[in-house]
């Protein structure tokens, strides 16, 4: 009898230091990478990248242990002028980029991986018809703040800038059924800048990793550029670049869009690269 309650005893000392062994969590690091496998480690991202992730290596016995990623824009590259001038003013900025909250639950050395979105945080709409990136309608994007009106194809109706999102314009249309809810523009560029990824564990943060967005470094498009197509915050206004058409150059305007023209100069090549 002495030796069961001992036993019992024993039991009741180990127990509560077992469940608190078990309801530990914890971050070992925070990290930046193109892929949500957390194999492919950057810090420095390009507009057109497909895929920006920021990872978290987590390891938690309690699963109800949340993790909340919170992006920080901390400077922004202009579009017009020195593009390098990296420019730093409060009221330039979205301190709060975007967020993101997960519960992986139980795990060691999880790679958590939160996808960042080029349009920031995500905002629930619905577009009865599609979404297209915003456009200047003919303006200067240079001239004092951007104004952006709504460019969409024939029997559409543009509902005007942001209304599929920051960065978004919608295009109406009165076909039934043709609706994209919760969507999207079906591409945009990551705003040039530089970026914070902060990361909290249950409330406390625990990491930060910090990356920058430029420009591609060919400062032209894979795909050669066409007439009206969007080259706003992809490339630096001013970039002069082949067009798929032999003896055509196209630059980007003012207005935001690829111009294309004959080449002035048929001898030379289309320089690659702000003008």
């Amino acid at each position: 009898m002495r030796f069961r309650i001992g036993g019992i005893l024993a039991f009741a000392i180990l127990a509560p230091a077992v469940a608190s062994s078990c309801a530990t969590s914890g971050v070992s690091g925070v990290y930046m990478a193109n892929d949500s496998g957390g194999l492919q480690h950057r810090n420095v991202f390009y507009s057109d990248s497909a895929d920006i992730y920021c990872i978290a290596k987590f390891s938690a016995g309690n699963p109800d242990s949340t993790l909340d990623f919170t992006i920080v824009q901390t400077g922004v590259y202009p579009w017009c002028g020195n593009t390098s001038a990296l420019d730093t003013t409060p009221s330039h900025l979205h301190p709060i980029f975007a967020v993101g909250e997960q519960v992986p639950g139980v795990g060691v050395e999880t790679v958590v991986a939160q996808e960042i979105l080029p349009e920031g945080v995500k905002i629930e709409f619905n577009c009865n018809g599609y979404c297209t990136q915003n456009s200047a309608g003919g303006k200067s994007l240079c001239d004092g703040p951007p104004e952006f009106a709504g460019s969409c194809d024939p029997d559409y109706s543009a509902l005007g800038p942001n209304t599929c999102g920051p960065g978004a314009t919608c295009c109406l249309t009165d076909v039934p059924g043709n609706m994209q809810m919760g969507s999207s523009a079906q591409q945009l560029p990551y705003p040039v800048g530089t970026y914070t990824c902060v990361v909290q564990l249950d409330g406390v943060q625990v990491g930060t990793s910090e990356f920058t967005i430029i420009y591609p470094e060919t400062l032209c498009p894979v795909p050669p550029p066409i007439t009206g197509v969007p080259c706003y915050q992809w490339f630096p206004e001013g970039s002069t670049c082949p067009s798929d058409i032999p003896g055509q150059c196209c630059k980007c305007e003012q207005d935001g869009a690829w111009e294309c023209y004959p080449n002035p100069n048929p001898t030379r090549a289309c320089s690659n690269g702000p003008a």
